[in-house]
């Protein structure tokens, strides 16, 4: 039986996205397969690379945040970054006056006594 082009892509990627932590839907979804045929074609990847089915499956125990999933890649793509920018410059700004008003706050401080 001929694979068609996006399940040669899903079994030649799976195991380095699933590695960076993505999950079995997310890399499904990303290659445009259902997860139903996804399953198979994993077990196949397990029986041709020697390791268990289940070894495939499982999620390593890598820190996801360090991973863009499929989700926050889609989510990305609606982000203004013109107004990201504009607000993390106010933020500096903001946190400028802050830092200011507490020095002066702590300069004007009473100083505790040294005898006590």
């Amino acid at each position: 039986m001929k694979k068609c082009e996006s399940t040669l892509q899903f079994e030649e990627n799976y195991v380095e996205l699933h590695e960076a932590g993505w999950s079995v839907s997310e890399i499904a979804e990303h290659y445009g397969i259902s997860t139903g045929h996804a399953y198979p074609v994993i077990r196949d990847i397990a029986k041709k690379r020697g390791v268990t089915y289940e070894s495939l499956l499982v999620q390593p125990h890598s820190p996801r945040t360090a991973v863009l999933s499929l989700r926050t890649l889609r989510r990305a793509k609606h982000v203004d970054y013109s107004k990201l920018e504009e607000i993390r410059i106010a933020d500096a700004a903001e946190w400028s006056r802050v830092l200011e008003g507490t020095e002066e706050i702590l300069k004007n401080w009473p100083k505790m006594p040294e005898s006590v």
